[in-house]
């Protein structure tokens, strides 16, 4: 590498005043520095080109690789500012380095491009892009004609060497003529430090929003983007009435839901009706920070006169700008409900001789109706002129099977039959009754298994099973599964609900159970449920269920390898023979292991990058894998090793940096020691 040195000039600018004689030593001292330092920069030229011979592109290089061969890249974009204007030299090739290569692409179109028959750059090195990339490192560059200085440019393009002025003939004789120097001389010239642009950060751009006004009502909801006034991440709202209804009978209650979008947190959200005549009320508020991807309310219409409604929801107290909004329009009953409840059933939720309740259910809709009426009675009195009334939220209705459902308590003590009927009704009138149906309050106590109760698959290795039953005069109850008439499993506390669950765990750490050894498989078991005071008191299953036998062997892995191997990465990859997740633990010293993050998605094909690793170190990993239902390897897997490569000695991209550094600063020099002899000339 050639040396080099800047000749001391601190002599030379000492004086304020200086003779004719000492002025022309001074101008000779000067152009001779200058033409030393010519020589340099001719000489650090020569081995610049020498250097860029060496740069040889040969890996195709995309989005997100890292190593040398990246930074070899970038070191070689770093000389062409107005395609590379960051100039970052890191290895890794990211966003920016894929922005240069595409204008580099672009600027040598007809040698990279045309030839693939490509309109648009890729911002990938290619075969295309290699060749004219290591062309164009071959090629001696044309020096810069007017560059600025280095220090100005924070860029590495060579500066144009200034000319040397020669000495006028009227200072190159010995008269007594003397010249005075006005200001002091600075005692040396400053080499200049290269300085590399920083990329700018991106300024956020604040949203802006509109205020939305009360819309004429029409059949569609209305959804416009909300202000931010107390949202964190929704920043929407659709309002959705149910069953998409925009005509409601004054006594009916409107039941609708607004759900958030795109996100689902918010702080404020208030919803209001406005009425016909502009006047707003406020439905619902609900604010602190809460989670609510959906929100389902309801209102009643029993004061409401008929015409046109709006439903607003807002994120501003006061609603003083509208989100979304729903128009529906309240009519009068001309005639009383029409359709008839039918198809009535009875049955007992729960029940424990004291009290319960019943589940109703029958077919029909809500298009009209106000409330329904429900009447009971013990079975042989009359019918009472009260009736439980249910509406709104007291119906579970489900819109595909046109049916209503509702709970009813049993009276405290009741025992024998009880009947129940049910009418429709509105502001106009009622429906016509619906069929009668009863339930049995036995005195006699008596369990009931609801499910499983046969047909089912159960596996209950691997899920929560439910076990649902009906209790008449039974408070504590347990359970006893059955394979064909043996007890194979007993839970062990007594049960005070109408339900339970059960899970057996199949594996112990890759071991069976003694749950699973006991129960096994099959298509032969029933449900036992027993009154625990009373086992006397049960009921099994009617029908056998299956349970099938679980996977409880573990993945099986294999092709365990470690590649493309850089002095600070490693690619790890093996293969499961089923689907399976997977994940790394590795380490370079004994007791500092290190996880990868899990891969969630289940595959047979699994490769994980590990990255930030020490250069010419040795490596021990291990790789796990899990399959579907949790299956995983005894104890610990089989260990693994790779050493990673060493630090590479300096390239020739980190000698190109460096000529180019000094070539810059030399002609820096040059060029403020030739402004001094054009100044001390002008004395």
């Amino acid at each position: 590498m050639l040396a080099v040195s800047l000749l001391s000039t601190a002599s030379v600018f000492a004086q304020n005043t200086t003779t004719t004689p000492n002025l022309e030593t001074i101008i000779a001292q000067l152009q001779n520095q200058i033409k030393e330092l010519q020589t340099q920069i001719t000489e650090l030229k020569a081995q610049l080109e020498t250097v860029k011979a060496e740069i040889i592109f040969t890996k195709i290089l995309k989005k997100g690789d890292i190593g040398s061969e990246v930074k070899q890249l970038q070191e070689f974009l770093k000389s062409y500012p107005e395609i590379y204007p960051e100039g970052l030299v890191t290895g890794y090739f990211g966003p920016l380095t894929e922005k240069a290569i595409k204008k580099f692409q672009e600027k040598n179109a007809e040698d990279i491009l045309a030839p693939k028959g490509l309109t648009a750059p890729t911002g990938v090195v290619g075969e295309a892009t290699m060749a004219k990339l290591n062309k164009l490192a071959a090629t001696p560059a044309t020096p810069a004609v007017s560059a600025q200085p280095f220090s100005k440019t924070g860029t590495s393009t060579i500066p144009a060497i200034p000319a040397v002025p020669a000495i006028p003939s009227n200072l190159a004789t010995t008269t007594a003529t003397t010249a005075t120097s006005t200001a002091a001389e600075p005692t040396s010239i400053p080499t200049p430090t290269p300085t590399s642009a920083s990329t700018p950060s991106p300024t956020a751009t604040p949203s802006t929003f509109s205020t939305s006004t009360v819309p004429t009502p029409t059949a569609t909801s209305t959804t416009t983007t909300a202000t931010t006034t107390g949202a964190t991440s929704c920043s929407s709202l659709n309002l959705t009435f149910q069953d998409n209804r925009t005509t409601y009978t004054i006594g009916e209650w409107v039941t609708y839901t607004y759900a958030c979008t795109p996100g689902s947190y918010a702080s404020y959200v208030e919803t209001q009706i406005v009425k016909p005549d502009g006047t707003a009320i406020t439905n619902t508020i609900i604010s602190g920070s809460f989670h609510n991807p959906t929100q389902i309310f309801v209102f009643g219409t029993s004061n409401f006169l008929t015409g046109n409604y709006i439903l607003r929801a807002c994120f501003s107290p006061g609603c003083t700008s509208v989100t979304a909004s729903a128009p529906f329009t309240m009519v009068t009953s001309a005639t009383a409900p029409t359709t008839t409840p039918s198809n009535l059933t009875a049955r007992i939720s729960t029940y424990g001789g004291i009290g319960g309740t019943v589940t109703l259910k029958w077919n029909g809709n809500t298009n009209n109706i106000a409330e329904f009426r429900i009447f009971s009675r013990p079975q042989g009195s009359t019918w009472p002129m009260s009736y439980d009334e249910r509406h709104g939220f007291g119906l579970q209705t489900d819109t595909a099977n046109n049916t209503i459902e509702v709970y009813i308590e049993i009276p405290r003590n009741a025992t024998g039959v009880y009947e129940y009927k049910v009418k429709a009704c509105n502001s106009a009138g009622c429906s016509a009754d619906s069929n009668v149906a009863s339930i049995n309050l036995s005195s006699t106590p008596s369990i009931t298994v609801l499910s499983p109760n046969g047909g089912q698959t159960w596996d209950v290795y691997h899920y929560n099973q439910s076990i649902t039953y009906l209790l008449n005069g039974v408070s504590r109850v347990g359970f006893k599964l059955l394979k064909n008439s043996q007890v194979v499993y007993s839970n062990s506390a007594p049960i005070t609900t109408n339900s339970t669950t059960l899970s057996i765990p199949p594996t112990w750490d890759g071991i069976p159970t003694a749950y699973y050894n006991s129960i096994g498989g099959g298509d032969d078991y029933k449900i036992r449920v027993f009154d625990w005071d009373n086992p006397g008191v049960y009921d099994d299953s009617d029908n056998y269920f299956t349970i099938p036998l679980p996977d409880v062997a573990p993945p099986v892995v294999s092709s365990v390898s470690a590649s493309s191997i850089t002095e600070n990465s490693a690619v790890i990859t093996w293969t499961t023979d089923e689907p399976a997740t997977g994940f790394v633990n590795y380490k370079s010293t004994p007791q500092n292991w290190a996880l990868t993050p899990t891969n969630t998605s289940y595959t047979t094909s699994h490769s994980f990058t590990l990255s930030n690793l020490t250069s010419g170190t040795l490596y021990t990993y291990m790789v796990y894998s899990v399959d579907s239902v949790g299956n995983s390897v005894q104890g610990l897997p089989p260990a693994y090793t790779f050493t990673t490569l060493p630090t590479p000695s300096p390239t020739a991209t980190t000698t190109l940096e460096y000529i180019q550094n000094q070539l810059a600063s030399i002609t820096e020099t040059v060029s403020q020691l030739v402004e001094k002899v054009k100044e001390l000339l002008g004395r």
